[in-house]
């Protein structure tokens, strides 16, 4: 969300990993953003990546697949979360898509955790009855798959439907108007709610947002008389600029003064993205 990488830089990253001996290379992917096209709009863009990628290096790309889950406190916070079935049916579109590529493997999170994710970070206080209705049919170390019983956490949700008349998933997982009040809207985060809305239309016309620096423009709220930002990456890589460009200067210096050429930089590898070695 929010970061541009090109094709080009990808494929770049991919044969000098392969250069480096890395016989596998990893892809992290999301489906159910709230763009246009979610679901078997965004599968159909992940295969036609994927089959592009694999014409790169003859290198194995395994490939995770997760399901979004809109978070509180975030521009997403009202949207609707990608429901099981379309989820399941957009991995599946992937993984029948890429079968006959032998070099990728296809693995993913499973889309009804991800609506239990979705259910316990944007329920109120009635979530509560929901997990200790779950706990009492043995719902127990759910986080270790060999220890999840879906058909428990199914049971809950329908005897709070039966019981307490409503359905958990359309009362957290549906999206909800700006104007309708959230159960986190008493906890406050220094975050304006009307930048939230900016960003969530910026999102919707596929625009960026820029990294906070001190001098940055953004009407977040979150920089005021008593706090601001310290620091992130975007301080890191301004830091790091300004001590390459010092490096250059020195560097320019030495030959005049010794008649020899001295490489001051770093010679570690490194290529900004995550690979995992088979070596």
């Amino acid at each position: 969300i929010n970061k541009r990488v090109s094709f080009e830089k990808i494929a770049e990253i991919l044969k000098e990993a392969k250069r480096y001996g890395f016989r596998s290379a990893k892809f992290y992917f999301m489906i159910g953003l709230p763009v246009a096209g979610r679901g078997r709009g965004e599968g159909e863009a992940i295969v036609e990546f994927l089959e592009r990628v694999a014409t790169v290096e003859r290198i194995a790309l395994n490939v995770n697949i997760g399901t979004f889950v809109p978070k509180p406190h975030t521009p997403y916070e009202r949207e609707a979360q990608l429901g099981e079935k379309e989820a399941l049916d957009t991995i599946y579109y992937i993984k029948d898509s890429l079968r006959h590529h032998k070099f990728i493997s296809i693995s993913y999170h499973s889309p009804f955790t991800a609506m239990i994710e979705g259910i316990l970070s944007r329920g109120d206080d009635r979530v509560g009855d929901i997990i200790l209705s779950a706990y009492h049919k043995g719902a127990r170390l759910d986080a270790w798959d060999e220890h999840f019983k879906k058909e428990i956490w199914k049971e809950a949700f329908c005897e709070t439907l039966k019981t307490e008349g409503y359905d958990p998933y359309i009362e957290y997982l549906e999206k909800k108007p700006k104007d309708a009040i959230l159960p986190w809207n008493d906890i406050f985060l220094f975050i304006n709610k009307n930048y939230f809305n900016l960003e969530s239309e910026k999102s919707e016309a596929s625009q960026s947002t820029s990294a906070c620096v001190d001098d940055c423009d953004h009407l977040c709220g979150s920089c005021n008389d008593n706090f601001r930002l310290v620091s992130n990456s975007r301080h890191i890589e301004l830091e790091n600029q300004k001590a390459l460009a010092t490096v250059d200067r020195i560097e320019e210096t030495i030959p005049k003064a010794t008649g020899k050429r001295t490489d001051l930089r770093p010679g570690a590898f490194s290529i900004g993205e995550s690979f995992s070695s088979t070596l």
